[in-house]
């Protein structure tokens, strides 16, 4: 987890194993393929084959249709930016500027985003957006335009980078 200090790793780490153990339903320490898809059905996402391929090419290192917690855990930054982008393509890129571009202004500020984590509820908002804005500020110039917006999901575009096909064991 480069680049993240040690409230933002512990931050990912808590996510990451509690939204393991949501997917886990038989809690062996491995998530199947069925097993996530059937876990984005119950959250209301409109294509979770599609989340759940992002989640296996990105996660199935070693493409046995499982991703073990070690695996998982390993993955947990490209892991974020999946679910960050299929939220964001649900709203769209406009739609997410001004969602957290408080004053209208076409960028997003740290301040702002910190504050939209901490109106949804988040125990450490300050990590949560710090992570977030560090990662989409793309020409690290303080703030997140629509161009660090598109920029930032281009590079996970699903044309760019496939779908992961898995083999039945």
């Amino acid at each position: 987890m480069e680049g993240l200090n040690s409230s933002e790793i512990k931050l990912v780490e808590e996510q990451v194993q509690n939204f393991f153990n949501k997917i886990d339903k038989d809690l062996n320490g491995v998530v199947t393929y069925g097993e996530c898809i059937d876990y984005w059905k119950t959250q209301g996402v409109k294509d979770p084959k599609y989340i759940t391929n992002m989640i296996f090419l990105q996660n199935d290192k070693n493409n046995d249709a499982r991703i073990t917690t070690a695996e998982f855990r390993s993955e947990a930054t490209k892991l974020r930016t999946a679910i960050v982008y299929n939220k964001v393509h649900e709203l769209n890129l406009a739609t997410f500027l001004s969602k957290f571009d408080i004053n209208n202004d076409a960028k997003i500020t740290l301040t702002e985003l910190e504050n939209e984590f901490k109106r949804v509820g988040c125990s450490d908002s300050r990590s949560a957006a710090g992570w977030l804005f560090s990662s989409m500020d793309r020409d690290k110039d303080g703030i997140i335009s629509m161009d660090d917006l598109t920029k930032c999901f281009q590079k996970i575009y699903p044309k760019k980078i496939g779908t992961f096909n898995f083999q039945k064991p």
